[in-house]
């Protein structure tokens, strides 16, 4: 009997040893709080979106599902009021725009509060806004051209300013890339060139920023593809009635091809420059096609357009810009 007790107290003074040893670990580990910083910050959520995961969020994924299938529900009943003649097509599209309003003023307020549902509002109110224009657009006729891209126009320069104020990366490519392909979708293939010029003019400003280009890198390549096409499309349209031996169509817009060439290739000089200038690290690649593409292009574009209509040897577009 005695022997058991012994065996037992040895036992006992042995857990005790190993209690006492695991506490002291544990006291070192939390005595630098410093090591578990980082790891909190990297969950916090001010950082910036990461792609449409981190858009939907791990720890509010269902709460974002819920109050998009709300959202939609009620956009949903508001086209549906509109198609069915209850609503009248001006009256559902002003209540369509004031609800996409009310979605983006809410994203906003959310961002500033830190709400888990902040990246939810202003996407699905850019969303729907995009989709209401091309619709009271092309679908009702109640929005004419000139209003459909002044809308994508604030829309697109609210949207960019959130997205860079408060670190949304995925809000930041949707609204430099939506108004971009919902514009040249506008009246195609007739599109109102100098308008979505202009249009495309905001969606390469923000790509260039140091802000828009740590939240999304590839947003550059983005942009400048949306551009080639834009003028590559505008180039062949206004080649195609001098070739058919056709005056220029008014929809063409031809006494603004050059002005707007000339702006474009200024302002991606003047963007490059600028980060050239303030580059801290080697040029990538992006960096040295950008000059080569924008002066073959406007080059080219503008050999078109000013020999085409107004004559000239190969050197007309190269005068034209300069």
């Amino acid at each position: 009997m005695e022997e058991r007790l012994a065996a037992v107290e040895a036992e006992v003074a042995e857990l005790r040893r190993q209690v006492a040893a695991l506490v002291a670990r544990l006291g070192e580990g939390t005595a630098d709080p410093g090591t578990a910083a980082p790891r909190r910050q990297a969950a916090s959520p001010g950082d910036p979106d990461e792609g449409l995961w981190a858009w939907m969020g791990k720890e509010a994924l269902l709460p974002r599902v819920a109050a998009v299938s709300f959202m939609l529900v009620v956009a949903l009943i508001l086209r549906t009021l509109t198609d069915s003649g209850l609503l009248h097509k001006g009256v559902g599209s002003g209540l369509g725009m004031a609800y996409v309003l009310v979605l983006i003023a809410a994203g906003w307020w959310l961002y500033r509060k830190g709400g888990r549902l902040a990246p939810v509002f202003p996407t699905c109110g850019a969303l729907l806004l995009f989709s209401i224009v091309f619709e009271t657009h092309g679908h009702f006729a109640a929005v004419s051209t000139f209003w459909a891209y002044t809308i994508l126009f604030v829309a697109e320069a609210v949207l960019i300013a959130m997205a860079l104020a408060y670190r949304a990366g995925f809000l930041l490519c949707l609204a430099t890339l939506g108004p971009g392909l919902v514009g040249m979708a506008l009246d195609f293939p007739r599109p109102l060139f100098p308008y979505l010029g202009m249009l495309l003019l905001l969606v390469n400003l923000p790509a260039y920023l140091p802000a828009g280009r740590a939240l999304c890198p590839s947003l550059r390549w983005s942009t400048l593809g949306l551009s080639l096409l834009f003028w590559l499309f505008w180039t062949f349209k206004v080649s195609v009635p001098a070739t058919c031996g056709e005056p220029p169509l008014p929809y063409l817009h031809l006494s603004w091809f050059v002005p707007l060439l000339l702006v474009f290739w200024s302002l991606y000089t003047a963007l490059l420059a600028w980060t050239v200038t303030r580059a801290q690290e080697p040029l990538g690649f992006f960096e040295g096609l950008v000059p080569l593409i924008t002066s073959l292009g406007a080059a080219f574009a503008g050999q078109v357009a000013v020999a085409t209509w107004y004559g000239g040897g190969p050197g007309a577009g190269l005068a034209a810009l300069a």
